[in-house]
């Protein structure tokens, strides 16, 4: 489905892996910074979230593990460290914030494109 995420225009999307044995990012978003969601009023903008490059890789691209997987990082908590470490994170946003989008009907329709579904 990567193939597909990268050619849709209605959608920026990030790909996110810090595994040891196979790190990788890739993104499509225009700016270091993204607002994935906004409510302006009076010009502030209020509960808003950020996606940020930042928290995916440093200033020599090399890819940096999640926050939650430093913060968990002890004995105790061992397993699940190893588990957030081999899994991946997936950021899918609508380009425009004025247009009605479905990220879940996105993402069948580009499961059908590529005969996900039988």
């Amino acid at each position: 489905m990567l193939p597909e995420l990268l050619l849709d225009n209605q959608i920026y999307f990030s790909f996110h892996s810090c595994s040891r044995s196979k790190p990788v990012w890739i993104d499509t978003f225009p700016s270091k910074q993204y607002n994935l969601t906004k409510y302006i009023k009076d010009n502030k903008w209020y509960k808003y979230t950020n996606w940020n490059k930042d928290c995916m890789i440093d200033k020599k691209n090399k890819i940096l593990e999640p926050e939650v997987c430093i913060i968990i990082q002890t004995e105790s908590n061992k397993n699940i460290h190893n588990l957030l470490i081999n899994s991946v994170c997936i950021i899918i946003a609508g380009k425009e914030f004025d247009i009605e989008f479905s990220i879940t009907n996105k993402l069948i329709e580009l499961a059908k494109k590529i005969n996900l579904f039988i």
